[in-house]
């Protein structure tokens, strides 16, 4: 009996420890997913990091105010699972960044420990616990089609996009290739540690007298992806000239890619061996790079084309085609896109206010107007500037939303057509306010053709409710999953081809605009100018402040638009206001145009002084006089009467040659005449003139001139001369006075070296393809001249 009451009494014990045990592990897993009400934390918290982050951070808070600590602890955030990472605090932004990728499609939970910021936080705000998720990796492999370097050799490009970020370096595990029974190396074109797109290329890949096969194959498993797949793409046999592809590039500018087994001669006329054979009267234009023909149209195709390619067309070999191929082409229709036609920020407060905006494939634009209040303008400027989002949520609020028809402007749809927006028909304008436009769309306004039924909705036109839920609870923050798949990012027949296409920009209605210099002197220049008559605007008045927004100072433009006042310490804002209209300038150093890359800097004054140097001629001889006029501009400086004006000459080797001294004039011209010796150096000489601190200089060339004796006409086949192509070519040699150069030795040498393009009224830009490369060589062609004075040249350029 004693037993049997012993053994239910143990029992009890053991499921009450298993009890116990279970509600420990659920009460733990619990607490460490349990997120923390984030709607108490605004006091606190401006911004909230993203519910779906990258792999690769940082993960960011962006604080109310700035945290009174002289050093930021380590341990102000925790993460579980633990991760290594840096803490930083850049302003009012806390930012963790993780010294390693975390791992893709997995839940991290976040705790900010806010009492490590500020003193007196109350009990229950003193940690704030968030759950976030990386992205689930996946990426897709595309390749281009095959590219000849030489006759024998080919090579393939492709790409290499992925939903987060990759380490560059393991994207070579994931990607492999086989030719002829052989693995094949593979380059990636990318110096970045991490990336998300990475172009890649394998070389070497001989042609054989039959077709062979390349095959690429991909395994995300090195990366933990379960993206997988193969493609085979085939090399031509030497033996045969034909067309590999033809492929529709239908983005901003149609066109038509021609790929070919050989690279196509360029000395032939293609008008007429390729013709459009139901689209005749759309004319076209073609360009020929080694083997790829790109066909532009003059006007765009609609629906679908037949492109004849005639047996005609040769390659460098004169191998024409085998047969005729006829290739019924179908071009995709325009994805629904918006995007704004100017990238300005002031709109002028003309008769009318008007946004213009592009549009493709949309029956309809929702644009929400949102309003920065004047008092709240300069606030907005503290953390943002005019061109970029930043955050209204305390500055201003949404006034109105409007739902734009696209159908009944008589344009077609499918193609990409010029809207606008009158802003003044829709809010009222006030005079000083800042507004920000939004433009979405939603799938129900799309008029891209889906395989699947068609949206059947009716869509509202004109004005709609503004939801202000946002801006009217201090405490409202959304944060929610998005039904979005990564791989249909890019089919509109998807709802998440619709996410994030959103677009917006500031507007300041004004018909002011502003220009404010600051040089090297004490001294700010202001103009202000009207931007519709461009005329100068005077009596309007300045108001500098500082990052505080306290005003610093105030004046008044002249008859000529023109302020120009002492610097002051700490202007970070400036605000300008005409009658009815106003406009701000930010002052931040960072803000400044920049000059680095295009040349409209001007000159910058030495003590305030300008010269110029002005010679007879450019180029001068051993022992002759040169004749140098220097003019001097001391009106920012004015100089004393008899000042000193020194002014050296210096030949190549940096040795004085000549010296004398001047003293100023009241006309501010002054002649300098030195004489060279007739056994003097050649090369480039130095003036220097020297006027107190400042100094001008000029390069003053002093050559030997050699007479010509002989007259030497080359004439070259081949002009310009390719690489791997023979250089031949004429050589005729007379003497001047007309005698025929019998049996003299001449020997030709060739440079071929990179060069940078360069254009001057485009001095920022890159021309230059920069995957392309080649080293100096050179090749010497030794020969003597017939007795008929001409003689043949044959050399081989290998570039």
């Amino acid at each position: 009996m004693k037993t049997n009451i012993i053994i239910p009494f143990l029992r009890i014990i053991v499921l009450s420890l298993c009890s116990l045990v279970l509600f420990t592990f659920f009460s733990c897993k619990e607490k460490t997913n349990t997120e923390t009400d984030i709607y108490k934390f605004e006091k606190y918290i401006q911004s909230f990091p993203n519910e779906i982050i990258s792999n690769a951070g940082p993960i960011a808070f962006v604080l109310k105010e700035q945290p009174k600590i002289s050093k930021i602890e380590q341990d102000v955030v925790s993460i579980l699972p633990k991760i290594k990472g840096e803490i930083y605090l850049k302003g009012n932004t806390l930012e963790f960044v993780p010294q390693e990728k975390l791992k893709s499609n997995t839940e991290y939970q976040i705790t900010l420990h806010l009492n490590k910021l500020y003193p007196n936080i109350e009990k229950d705000l003193q940690n704030l616990s968030l759950n976030l998720k990386t992205k689930e990796l996946l990426f897709t492999v595309s390749v281009f089609p095959p590219r000849v370097v030489t006759k024998d050799l080919y090579f393939l490009e492709g790409t290499f996009t992925a939903s987060d970020f990759v380490e560059t370096a393991k994207i070579k595990q994931v990607l492999s290739a086989q030719y002829n029974e052989k693995n094949k190396a593979i380059t990636i074109e990318s110096s970045e540690k991490n990336t998300t797109k990475v172009s890649f290329q394998i070389d070497s890949l001989a042609r054989f007298e039959k077709d062979k096969i390349v095959q690429l194959l991909w395994n995300g498993k090195a990366i933990g992806s379960k993206s997988t797949g193969e493609t085979n793409i085939t090399i031509a046999g030497k033996n045969r000239f034909e067309v590999l592809s033809v492929e529709v590039i239908d983005n901003d500018k149609q066109h038509i890619e021609i790929v070919f087994s050989d690279i196509v001669s360029k000395n032939q006329n293609l008008n007429g061996l390729l013709q459009l054979t139901n689209n005749a009267k759309i004319k076209f234009n073609y360009s020929i790079k080694n083997n790829t023909v790109t066909i532009y149209p003059k006007a765009e195709f609609k629906e679908s084309v037949d492109l004849e390619i005639f047996k005609e067309i040769k390659n460098e070999a004169g191998v024409s085609l085998a047969v005729n191929t006829i290739k019924t082409l179908y071009f995709e229709e325009p994805k629904p896109k918006v995007s704004f036609i100017n990238s300005g920020t002031i709109l002028p407060d003309s008769e009318n206010l008007k946004l213009n905006f592009y549009a493709v494939n949309l029956k309809a634009v929702d644009a929400t107007i949102y309003k920065i209040y004047p008092d709240n303008v300069l606030q907005f400027l503290q953390s943002s500037n005019f061109n970029n989002e930043g955050n209204l949520r305390y500055v201003g609020r949404p006034v109105a939303k409007y739902t734009v028809n696209l159908t009944n402007r008589g344009v077609n749809l499918k193609t990409k057509n010029a809207y606008a927006i009158d802003l003044s028909e829709i809010i009222p304008i006030e005079n000083g306010a800042m507004y920000r436009v939004e433009l979405s769309f939603s799938k129900a306004y799309s008029n891209y053709s889906c395989t699947s039924e068609e949206s059947t909705s009716t869509i509202s036109y004109g004005k709609k409710e503004v939801t202000t839920k946002a801006f009217d609870n201090p405490e409202y923050y959304e944060r929610r999953y998005y039904n979005y798949n990564w791989r249909d990012r890019d089919n509109p027949c998807t709802v998440s081809y619709y996410y994030n296409k959103n677009i917006s920009t500031n507007i300041l209605a004004t018909s002011l605009g502003a220009i404010v210099k600051k040089g090297t002197t004490d001294k700010t220049f202001i103009a202000v100018s009207d931007i519709i008559s461009t005329a100068p605007v005077s009596d309007a008045t300045i108001k500098l402040y500082n990052l505080q927004k306290q005003e610093l100072y105030t004046t008044t433009t002249d008859s000529k638009g023109i302020a120009i006042i002492d610097n002051k310490e700490g202007v970070f804002f400036a605000k300008i206001t005409k009658g009815k209209h106003t406009t701000y300038v930010k002052l931040k150093d960072g803000n400044a145009l920049s000059m680095s890359q295009f040349d409209v800097s001007g000159s910058k004054l030495q003590e305030g002084l300008k010269g110029y140097i002005y010679g007879d001629r450019g180029v001068w001889r051993p022992g002759d006089q040169l004749f140098f006029t220097f003019v001097l501009n001391d009106a920012n400086n004015p100089l004393p009467e008899k000042h000193p004006i020194t002014f050296e000459l210096s030949n190549p080797r940096a040795k004085i040659i000549d010296r004398t001294v001047q003293y100023k004039t009241v006309a501010n011209v002054y002649a300098y005449t030195p004489k060279t010796s007739q056994d003097a150096l050649t090369g480039n000489y130095t003036l220097r003139i020297r006027v107190g601190a400042a100094t001008f200089t000029k390069k003053v060339k002093i050559e030997t001139i050699k007479p010509n004796r002989l007259k030497i006409a080359i004439d070259l086949e081949n002009i310009p001369v390719k690489a791997d192509t023979p250089i031949r070519g004429k050589v005729q040699v007379n003497w001047l006075h007309g005698a025929i150069a019998k049996n003299l030795k001449f020997d030709i040498t060739s440079k071929f070296y990179k060069t940078k393009t360069t254009f001057s009224s485009f001095k920022g830009y890159q021309f230059d393809d920069l995957t392309q490369n080649f080293s100096r060589r050179f090749y010497n062609n030794e020969r003597h001249l017939k007795r008929y004075r001409r003689c043949t040249i044959c050399s081989t350029t290998q570039i």
